[in-house]
């Protein structure tokens, strides 16, 4: 949990391979007044890739050009920003569901923000295999056929805030019984409506697995998704089995940042229009 020694700033460079062999990564220098609020301690927004001669600035959230490239975005959570998120989170509830005298192999998990592919890899690894992934980005998903090819029984490109009601059934005919919500950069919490909405296509006592940032789950920071979850387990739609802080990266101006993994487990469905 404590910060390594050396400082995210450096700007480490990806490895040449053999699809990009041009081609580095780096963070925007805090001091340079072109990045304006980075100037003030606020955290980038984005990236900067050097392809060739091109350097071509990157958001992190909802830029498909994010997953263009192979290797980029681990690279920039994992060595970058010191991130894994994935991994911590994953085996968390690995040890849950051991902890309660069941089997991984057992578990029928959606896969909810499924990115690139690396977190049905980490779910792989735990002896998880039948796994929907869903991603309103197309890029997503090309990328996780690109770079975990196999992760994924499935994936679906779609915006689960919006189902059609063929959609709907699809889904239900899955009969989940787990649901994983992991963002390893985390910019933004996921949308309360789209995590309640697959939430809802889970069978009862079904796993669940997410996480928040630190100060929304102890109340010092204003979050809709936090004030969603802490609705949920007060309503007991939601029972939490277990919960822990944990790194969850470094910010882009080397500072840590914490999150809470939440493991917890469906009890009924949840209404966001109902009562708290």
């Amino acid at each position: 949990m404590s910060a390594p020694a050396e400082s995210v700033l450096r700007r480490p460079v990806l490895k040449p391979s053999a699809e990009l062999p041009q081609m580095r990564v780096f963070l925007p220098e805090p001091g340079n007044p072109a990045n304006g609020p980075l100037s003030a301690g606020r955290e980038a927004t984005f990236c900067i890739v050097e392809d060739g001669a091109t350097e071509r600035q990157v958001r992190f959230k909802g830029d498909p050009h994010l997953w263009e490239w192979p290797g980029v975005y681990e690279h920039l959570v994992r060595d970058l920003l010191r991130g894994n998120a994935p991994a911590a989170v994953c085996r968390l509830l690995e040890r849950a569901i051991r902890a309660s005298g069941e089997r991984p192999e057992t578990l029928r998990a959606i896969d909810l923000v499924a990115g690139n592919g690396w977190v049905g890899q980490e779910l792989n690894a735990i002896g998880i295999n039948e796994i929907i992934g869903i991603d309103a980005s197309a890029a997503a998903a090309a990328a996780a056929e690109r770079d975990h090819p196999g992760a994924h029984s499935e994936f679906r490109v779609l915006d689960i805030r919006r189902l059609s009601e063929a959609q709907r059934d699809e889904l239900m005919g899955f009969d989940f019984n787990s649901l994983i919500c992991i963002e390893p950069l985390a910019v933004e919490e996921p949308p309360p409506n789209a995590f309640t909405e697959a939430f809802n296509l889970l069978a009862p006592d079904g796993w669940v697995a997410f996480h928040l940032h630190a100060g929304s789950a102890e109340g010092g920071r204003d979050s809709r998704f936090a004030h969603t979850v802490h609705r949920m387990i007060r309503s007991r739609a939601l029972h939490v089995h277990t919960q822990q802080r944990y790194r969850h990266r470094f910010t882009t101006h080397g500072s840590p940042l914490f999150h809470v993994a939440v493991i917890g487990r469906k009890t009924r469905d949840f209404e966001p229009g109902e009562p708290s």
